[in-house]
């Protein structure tokens, strides 16, 4: 018989049970703090959560901390390679064999967008980090006539945005990116929970693998059966490159990339939603006295003629969009690295790279940033 003395016992032991997990899990907490630096520690994949990003960016000292933050897609967080691997990870490995004395963090989120920097751009209002280097892939800037709104933000961009200072909310409000009250709300509650509670604080990298996807489990559960050689290459998938191979040894036979893969170009001239993020987001790091670099990325077009995705019309519209981007961010002072040229097995896909075309991305940035980090470390005294 239910009662109320049986009711409280319950809930007594389910708190009880609650606390104990928690503080089991203050080793796990610390493991994941040596992580974040280093770039090692990733956001859940789906479309914008930035969870641990979140989580990364509070732990900063307001004061500001000696690290870069890195954001991007799926390129920069490494999608179908491990996290070590990633390119935010062998960043923060170079740096360190050099004695930069500069940490990564890493913000990519694959599904991103050229809008994503914007809310980690304003949480350095009160969190503000050395540097902060954003992905720039050049199609993405393509005009393309109507453009569908962009999805509401996510609850913890939300919280990412509300970390802003007077200055930032204020060009946030003008140009209409400052969350509605609603929205506010519910990020304030969540917050909460994520102060006082480690489980819900953590509840991303606390999944046995790092690249499981909660709500895409049959995607999860067909690239382990595919890892373990269960399976047939031709039911792999389009994102299920398991050996991580150079895209030559990926796909052979009758295997071929799927339309999704081709860079859809239909004008050369820049979108001007797309250009104003870049703007948006020096902007409010400038407002928190943070640096930006833009980086770009290398592109697989070798891919695309393998495979006849894009036509040699559509090539010549890339590269004559790719000088009018780089005009125009040279004519507003937008400081940018231009993307190197990679080798043929740096490539998974059309852009994704493999460990080490990551490696030899991050070699490429550590030796653009070389002077920028020099100016860093003998600014920060002052800072």
């Amino acid at each position: 018989m239910w009662t109320w003395a049986r009711l409280l016992r319950i809930a007594t032991f389910t708190l009880a049970l609650l606390i104990a997990f928690d503080v089991a899990l203050l080793g796990v907490e610390e493991r994941i703090a040596r992580d974040a630096q280093q770039g090692r520690l990733r956001n859940t994949e789906g479309r914008s959560s930035a969870d641990a990003c979140l989580n990364m960016l509070r732990a900063l000292p307001p004061a500001g901390a000696r690290v870069a933050v890195m954001v991007g897609a799926s390129v920069s967080f490494g999608s179908n390679i491990d996290r070590d691997e990633a390119l935010p990870a062998q960043l923060g490995a170079r740096w360190r064999e050099q004695g930069a004395g500069l940490g990564v963090v890493s913000c990519a989120q694959p599904g991103g967008n050229n809008e994503t920097p914007i809310p980690v751009a304003a949480a350095f209002g009160s969190r503000p980090a050395s540097l902060l280097l954003v992905e720039l892939m050049v199609p993405t800037f393509a005009e393309r006539g109507n453009k569908a709104a962009a999805p509401p933000r996510s609850e913890e961009e939300v919280s990412l945005l509300e970390m802003a200072n007077g200055e930032q909310r204020a060009a946030l409000e003008a140009a209409g990116q400052w969350p509605p009250l609603p929205a506010r709300v519910e990020a304030r509650l969540a917050e909460g929970l994520r102060s006082h509670w480690r489980l819900f604080r953590y509840r991303g990298p606390l999944w046995i693998d790092d690249r499981m996807v909660p709500d895409q489990l049959i995607w999860t559960v067909r690239r382990w059966v595919a890892s373990a050689g269960f399976l047939p290459k031709r039911f792999h998938g389009q994102t299920t490159n398991v050996g991580k191979l150079p895209w030559r040894e990926a796909y052979v036979g009758s295997q071929r990339p799927s339309g999704a893969q081709r860079f859809v170009v239909p004008r050369a001239r820049v979108a001007e939603r797309e250009y104003a993020a870049l703007l948006q987001v020096r902007e409010l790091a400038a407002l928190a006295g943070v640096p930006v670099v833009f980086y770009e990325l290398p592109l697989n077009l070798p891919f695309q003629r393998e495979f006849a995705l894009m036509d040699e019309a559509e090539l010549a519209r890339l590269e004559t969009l790719r000088a009018a981007l780089v005009e125009r961010m040279q004519k507003d002072g937008l400081d940018w690295i231009a993307a190197p040229e990679l080798p043929d097995d740096a490539y998974l896909d059309r852009a994704h790279l493999t460990p080490s075309g990551a490696r030899a991305l991050a070699g490429h940035l550590a030796r653009e940033l070389a002077p920028r980090v020099e100016r860093l470390a003998v600014a920060a005294p002052e800072r």
